[in-house]
């Protein structure tokens, strides 16, 4: 195949390039905008990205791995470590798990034989930032830390801690359903806010974690509802949840 096309961010081509972008366009200045300037500056000079072949609507697994066949090789001569796959369909080639979204903030062993030890990391494409900015570019920030904090050694694998119990409603029904039973079940909890920045007036609520104990625990979205209307009210039930969590404390 002749479509491996790529790019560098340094002013002179010098492996090794530990990290490698797989996406479907190579447009410099989205990657630039949404990934390197925000998240991996620092990092630019082990960047390279590379293009994924695609082939219509839905490319074939089959074509997908006769792709990666020869790219991989490429990428273990330039000494690549990361898979930052940017396409949902190769990231489910590459992992082989069912879902990408699911698997944000997971770094991933590679199951393309012969290249089991390369990691792989979902990100989204910059183009969804066009049709959701707020969702996406708090997904991007998630993949691309997720990275930084496997490269530092203080990555924590979400799976590592042993959870017994989870739950993660997705409606504004279940989720006040279970805020509900939070307040009946009448113990402390511990909270964690995703957020799509440190400046207060621009951090919003992506997610809020509730937890009873070090393993057991309910999840869900809050400004990352698909519908503006669901998210003003789930605003709503846990401002209600709030005051009357502290009435009863």
């Amino acid at each position: 195949m002749d479509h491996m096309r790529y790019l560098t961010f340094s002013q002179i081509e010098q492996p090794p390039y530990e990290i490698c972008l797989l996406v479907p366009q190579l447009n410099r200045g989205d990657i630039e905008r949404h990934y390197l300037g925000p998240h991996l500056s620092g990092s630019r000079n082990e960047i390279v990205a590379y293009t994924v072949y695609k082939e219509g609507k839905k490319t074939p697994v089959k074509v997908q791995r006769e792709y990666l066949d020869e790219l991989l090789p490429v990428l273990r001569d330039l000494g690549t470590k990361y898979l930052v796959t940017c396409d949902a369909d190769y990231f489910k080639t590459l992992t082989k798990v069912p879902s990408a979204d699911k698997a944000l903030g997971y770094v991933l062993s590679c199951t393309h034989p012969g290249f089991e030890d390369m990691h792989v990391i979902y990100c989204p494409n910059t183009r969804l930032v066009f049709y959701n900015p707020e969702k996406v570019e708090a997904q991007i920030r998630i993949a691309l830390e997720t990275l930084n904090n496997h490269r530092a050694g203080t990555y924590n694998d979400p799976g590592l801690d042993v959870i017994k119990f989870a739950a993660y409603p997705d409606t504004v029904e279940s989720i006040e359903l279970w805020l509900q039973r939070l307040l009946d079940m009448e113990c402390s909890l511990s909270a964690d806010i995703e957020a799509f920045s440190l400046k207060h007036y621009d951090a919003g609520i992506g997610t809020i974690t509730f937890c009873w104990n070090k393993h057991e625990g309910i999840a869900f979205p809050v400004d990352l509802l698909d519908d503006l209307g669901d998210q003003i009210r789930v605003r709503a039930l846990l401002k209600e949840f709030f005051i009357e969590f502290a009435r009863r404390s």
